[in-house]
């Protein structure tokens, strides 16, 4: 895994974990604020907006909202009003980058309600804990993560309207998928508009009629959602495929993009025009494995098994072009609310889905790797105070948290801690973290340490491990943090003269 983070003294960041602290615990709305119709979990458009926006204004140093680019509407002279595709970043921007990112794209297809929400409340949910959790704020501090919330803002406002009109069914199979652009389907405005994710450039193929649901498009790109989107992947991505769409991918790729829809209960992965494996099949498949754990939805391909082939879609265009790993997470069953999920559904896995997506975000570094190796949870450190002061690790290392477990998962080999850097850092320290049965035999192993605390600075420290198979394969790295307490005043020379007595 190649070095590429900014390294600091450990004094330094000692100064940013006690600024991290001193972020407010919570400074946005406790719940959404002006819900759909029927789905009080839902906030509508403008609350998603404006909720966002006031993430921006509560959190100037760890969140930026970007207006990137304008709908089909908002460009078109004399016609209705439109709105503004937007971004949501969220990182620490005192510490510099370059940083790995984590994107998440929701509301391509404008009836998805449950994938849009999730998308705002994953944000929350990093902010909120910002400070307090040790793991979260290191992700926070360390990577990058980018939010579209809606990339199909005039349709989303559309399916409002039918909402509120009363004018859709129970699962939302007759409301708005497309954009607004008027000139597909002249003979019926009801349905006008392109699917944007069979608008992307890679094996972008014409077909379908220009009223239909599928319809991809005049051209590749055609639609300015598409365009910005791209536009905005550009600038984030790094680029990580010089060859074709067989050619292997960089495998010191970093990033990675989820596209959140409805509905299925599957985590795609790449490729979606085809039936014949990518050039990172096996690599995508275990990521989207480990995506999938603790959560309803399984692994899967379009085969034509599971879905229709899907050309010109937005997870392929990311990988294909870009070598960056991709999924497409959609969430829920058809008999759960399928475009529109019950609440009752969504908030009842709303904690499996945050932990999915902070899983996700902690494969940026090495995404084609990292799921692959064991994994810790949870990282605990414990205080001790007698009769000295000191600090004791524990985790589990786990080479089977997967949705789909290995029968015959590897052992995991070995396992070490580090302060202040992450253990693939140049200039990290690495400490044994050994087996608390002595022996690394199984794929699951508890682990124990007393932390060696020697040598650092007074003053909170983070501490960060990670553990291995035996042909070095590392896994998802988690973070804690210690005290390290000032050393005891010197003992006055007085106290050891001789008391006189008369």
């Amino acid at each position: 895994m190649h070095k590429r983070l900014i390294i600091l003294t450990a004094s330094a960041l000692c100064l940013l974990l006690g600024l991290a602290q001193s972020f407010p615990a919570s400074a946005l709305p406790p719940s959404p604020q002006s819900s759909l119709p029927g789905f009080p979990c839902y906030r509508d458009l403008n609350a998603l907006y404006t909720d966002a926006a006031a993430i921006a204004s509560a959190y100037p140093t760890l969140a930026t909202w970007t207006d990137i680019g304008d709908s089909w509407e908002k460009i078109q002279p004399g016609g209705e009003p439109g709105y503004e595709l937007f971004a949501l970043k969220l990182t620490n921007s005192a510490l510099p980058g370059p940083k790995p990112a984590l994107i998440l794209v929701s509301g391509t297809h404008a009836r998805d309600l449950a994938p849009v929400e999730l998308n705002l409340r994953f944000a929350e949910y990093l902010l909120e804990r910002y400070g307090s959790d040790p793991d979260l704020t290191w992700l926070l501090d360390a990577a990058e993560v980018h939010l579209i919330l809606s990339a199909n803002p005039d349709g989303r406002a559309v399916v409002e309207e039918q909402i509120a009109s009363g004018e859709f069914d129970e699962f939302g199979d007759n409301a708005r998928k497309k954009n607004l652009n008027s000139a597909t389907c002249p003979a019926d405005p009801a349905l006008i508009g392109v699917d944007l994710d069979r608008n992307f450039p890679f094996q972008w193929q014409p077909g379908f009629d220009g009223c239909m649901n599928d319809y991809p498009g005049a051209s590749a790109a055609s639609e300015p959602e598409t365009s910005v989107l791209i536009a905005y992947l550009e600038n984030t991505l790094g680029d990580y495929r010089t060859g074709g769409p067989d050619d292997p991918a960089d495998p010191s790729a970093r990033g990675l993009l989820v596209h959140l829809q409805s509905y299925g209960n599957k985590v795609f992965y790449p490729y979606s025009y085809r039936t014949e494996p990518a050039p990172e099949d096996a690599a995508l498949h275990t990521l989207a494995n480990k995506f999938a754990y603790g959560t309803p939805a399984s692994p899967a391909k379009y085969s034509g098994t599971y879905a229709s082939f899907l050309p010109g879609s937005l997870a392929d265009y990311v990988y294909g072009e870009k070598g960056v790993p991709a999924l497409a997470y959609m969430l829920f069953a058809d008999i759960e609310g399928k475009y529109f999920t019950y609440c009752s559904v969504f908030e009842n896995y709303l904690s499996d889905n945050l932990q999915a997506l902070t899983r996700a975000l902690k494969t940026v570094w090495a995404p084609y790797t990292l799921p692959a190796g064991p994994e810790l949870t949870p990282l605990e450190t414990d205080h001790h105070s007698a009769p000295e002061t000191w600090w004791e690790l524990t985790t589990t290392a786990d080479t089977n948290i997967l949705k789909d477990p290995n029968p015959n998962a590897p052992a995991v080999a070995s396992a070490v801690y580090s302060f202040d850097l992450p253990p693939w850092a140049d200039g990290a320290v690495l400490h044994i973290l050994p087996a608390q049965d002595g022996a690394f035999d199984s794929p699951r192993e508890q682990l124990q340490s007393r932390l060696d605390i020697s040598g650092l600075e007074p003053g909170w420290h983070r501490v960060f491990a990670q553990a291995y198979l035996a042909d070095g394969t590392p896994g998802l790295a988690s973070a804690s943090s210690v005290l390290v307490p000032e050393p005891p005043p010197p003992t006055p020379y007085s106290s050891y003269l001789p008391i006189l007595l008369r």
